[in-house]
């Protein structure tokens, strides 16, 4: 069966080894990362896209229900009437579309070289100082040579 797209449906179609995103509008396919093609009508295995806005709360209830109905067939009650189901997936479908990005881990290294210049650690890890770094622990490869050196 054959799709009928609107405009305003977005999709990924293939062309040549990637997929692209493609918005269908009155005069057919726009492709974002391509300007030049627009009203393009037909491409093969066009994957339709479902857009979600994570503040609207009526549509995050309907995708929960969905969910719900799919996981619980014998119980397709109506999943809003766990409202904490509704808002925990809120902040996960926020977490999704604007992802946090994580802190790098700063490592206290045993350090084998002198007070200035670059420092060097017995890991081999060698770096310029600096104080606007937060240690959240010790190096893994520092501790396990040393502990070598011991031994």
């Amino acid at each position: 069966m054959k799709r009928e797209w609107k405009p305003g449906d977005v999709a990924l179609i293939p062309l040549g080894s990637a997929d692209v995103r493609a918005m269908f509008t009155t005069d057919g396919w726009a492709i974002s990362d391509m300007p030049g093609v627009r009203g393009v009508r037909e491409f093969s295995d066009v994957r339709p896209l479902v857009v979600i806005d994570p503040e609207d709360r009526e549509q995050v209830e309907r995708l929960l229900s969905a969910y719900w109905v799919e996981r619980n067939p014998e119980d397709p009650g109506d999943a809003r009437r766990y409202p904490g189901y509704v808002s925990d997936l809120q902040a996960a479908l926020r977490e999704f579309a604007n992802p946090t990005p994580l802190k790098p881990e700063v490592y206290e290294h045993i350090v084998v070289s002198g007070p200035r210049g670059p420092q060097s650690a017995i890991c081999g890890k060698v770096w310029e100082p600096s104080e606007h770094v937060t240690v959240v622990g010790k190096c893994p490869e520092c501790v396990a040579q040393a502990a070598r050196w011991v031994a």
